[in-house]
């Protein structure tokens, strides 16, 4: 067997473009998917950094290098020779371009010369646009966010300002609709697909704004997001959540140790002011809980590198909706929580309180909670890439137990002709064929796989199906009607896919433990 001759479709995460995932094969694009996501999200990049999964647009400004003396228009004091533009005045004018943006993110960025004053860049017209202001020279990016339209970049040079501009750019920073191949955990990338979630936590990094403030220092280290962070967290800091229903709730938060080695978890009057309290060993990177109720279950701590973990709790859903959360540095596995002395410090980024049994990838939230909408990877009309009456559908994919009512493989939008792979509560493993809405074929793991990457492979002609999982045939049926199909769906909640291949022709068997061993 060749696997890429043998495929008749191929995705391993590579090419995106906003609302597309490129297939390796067919090369025509004939096999990619149609990506979609109302909403902006974060991934881990390859460096184990967190950020907004974007892609950045054309280049919108006209003669942002200066090579002619065109195309800007010059209040009183600019200039432009040389490849530049030179500011020099005792008041205030601007600078500007005709400009039509629409409400987005933009990203700007020049190189700045200044011998003193300020200069200020935005979006003008109809109404003003946020305004950044620039005292130091060197290479400038920014990014803007609009709610609305405008119809022009401009500069304004504060009066009694002295600088030189060049390289000016003006880029949209496209966030909806955009494939998030992450890399959590190292190793090659996956494509993240979650179901729909809302960070609760208003100010998720921001922890001076929750109750009882922490004291800020000196003290900084180099957060996942790639900026600097400073914490003294000797008291606990709150913060009041109210829930919409009663479902299950998890509450995350990153944090690295200092001179504390122990973070605290706790809930606060929810389930008729019973409490939970979880303890997480950052130098050890373990967890350990007491004063845990019977309502509260699956505490986790996940290692993201540079001293790092991401800390969970979740609890099940419950009867009192309005409660609060409190984060805590400790010095050891115990209930105290010792005052904020000198030199007793832990450091907190990244808060996130969702409905749900499982922390999703991070939301991040100022003044108001933030939802980030579902992602959907399909791909319709592509009977000549799926056997038709017989074949295989091989997924390979990193499985989270807490994660329910899966379906990783649907090769039919209308959930009546299916052959998919599912998760059920049990977190059993499944091949299932439906027929009209019939079962024809359903074979289980019967136990439940190890968290971690697997390797799927489902067979499937007449009286004919087989299901392997990491080398090992799971079962077989015999008498089983195969549907027929011409669409691909990859569902949430949060399976990362490595890659998944469909094969026109069943394999035999010794193909396919072949082809799922790791």
């Amino acid at each position: 067997m060749s696997t890429y001759d043998d495929a008749s479709l191929i995705y391993y995460p590579s090419g995106y473009k906003a609302g597309t995932a490129y297939s390796l094969k067919p090369t025509d694009g004939s096999g990619d998917l149609t990506f979609t996501r109302a909403s902006s999200a974060t991934r881990v990049n390859a460096e184990g950094l967190i950020e907004e999964a974007s892609v950045i647009g054309s280049e919108l400004v006209t003669n942002g290098d200066f090579a002619t003396d065109s195309d800007w228009n010059k209040g009183t004091g600019w200039s432009i020779a040389d490849g530049k533009v030179y500011f020099n005045n005792p008041t205030g004018t601007e600078f500007s371009q005709s400009l039509s943006t629409t409400a987005s993110k933009y990203r700007i960025s020049f190189d700045l010369d200044i011998t003193s004053g300020t200069i200020q860049t935005s979006f003008s017209s109809p109404s003003t646009s946020t305004i950044q202001s620039f005292t130091t020279s060197g290479t400038k990016t920014v990014d803007i966010t609009t709610t609305a339209s405008f119809s022009r970049f401009r500069f304004v040079g504060i009066g009694g300002s002295d600088f030189s501009i060049d390289n000016v750019s003006v880029k949209e920073v496209i966030e909806n609709n955009v494939p998030r191949i992450d890399y959590t955990g190292g190793g090659c990338g996956k494509l993240l697909l979650e179901p729909q979630r809302t960070n609760l936590v208003t100010f998720s990094e921001e922890f001076n704004n929750w109750l009882i403030p922490p004291t800020f220092t000196t003290i900084e280290t180099a957060s996942l997001k790639g900026s600097i962070i400073f914490s003294n967290f000797g008291n606990a800091v709150s913060q009041g959540i109210t829930l919409t229903s009663n479902a299950d709730t998890t509450i995350s938060v990153f944090a690295k140790k200092s001179n504390w080695n122990f973070l605290q978890i706790r809930t606060v009057n929810f389930d008729a002011s019973a409490s939970a309290r979880t303890w997480f060993d950052l130098l050890n990177g373990t967890v350990g809980s007491t004063d845990i109720p019977s309502r509260h279950f699956n505490q986790s701590i996940e290692d993201f590198g540079g001293g790092w973990y991401r800390c969970s709790l979740t609890f099940k859903s419950i009867t009192d909706l309005t409660g609060s959360i409190q984060l805590a540095g400790s010095q050891s596995n115990s209930s105290t929580i010792s005052g904020a002395n000198s030199g007793e410090d832990i450091f907190f980024d990244m808060s996130q309180v969702e409905l749900g049994s499982y922390p999703t990838s991070y939301i991040p939230t100022t003044s108001t909670a933030v939802t980030r909408t579902q992602d959907s990877a399909t791909k319709s009309g592509i009977s000549s890439l799926i056997g038709q009456t017989e074949g295989v559908l091989f997924f390979e994919f990193d499985y989270k137990k807490a994660q329910i009512n899966t379906s990783l493989f649907d090769t039919s939008l209308n959930n009546n002709d299916n052959i998919y792979l599912i998760a059920l509560s049990d977190f059993n493993l499944r091949m299932w064929v439906t027929v009209g809405g019939v079962n024809q074929a359903i074979i289980s793991t019967g136990t439940i796989p190890s968290e971690g990457r697997h390797k799927a492979a489902m067979a499937y002609k007449e009286n004919d199906c087989a299901f392997y999982l990491d080398g090992v045939q799971v079962g077989v049926d015999t008498s089983c009607t195969i549907p027929t199909v011409d669409d691909l769906l990859l569902k949430t909640p949060n399976q990362n896919t490595q890659a998944f291949m469909t094969f026109p022709t069943r394999l035999s068997n010794a193909e396919l433990a072949t082809l799922t061993t790791l």
